[in-house]
């Protein structure tokens, strides 16, 4: 993922497919909790997301037992999803479990 970022960072405008695909690899590696902070730094770029980050984003937060991350991402995609219509897999009702037992 540190040479997907390098390339990622001299894009002068990454779009939000551009964002997907970093957040979805980060959630997928050694250092899940990357993609949590990524997001934090698209947001400051004025990038809105779409509802399909959300579930490697709340994958990464429980891989990363950011739990109080979780729940605040779990906010957001059902406040900004238009209308709501997340996709929820096995995995990801798995961390719902994780986040609130």
């Amino acid at each position: 993922m540190d040479h997907a970022h390098h390339m990622f960072d001299p894009i002068p405008q990454p779009d939000i497919l551009v964002f997907n695909t970093m957040a979805r690899g980060y959630s997928r590696s050694e250092t899940p909790i990357q993609a949590v902070m990524l997001f934090a730094e698209t947001l400051s770029t004025r990038i809105l997301p779409n509802d399909y980050p959300f579930p490697s984003l709340l994958k990464a937060c429980a891989s990363s037992k950011a739990f109080e991350e979780g729940k605040q991402l779990h906010s957001l995609a059902f406040k900004w999803a238009q209308p709501p219509r997340l996709r929820v897999s096995f995995s990801d009702k798995h961390v719902y479990h994780i986040f609130w037992t």
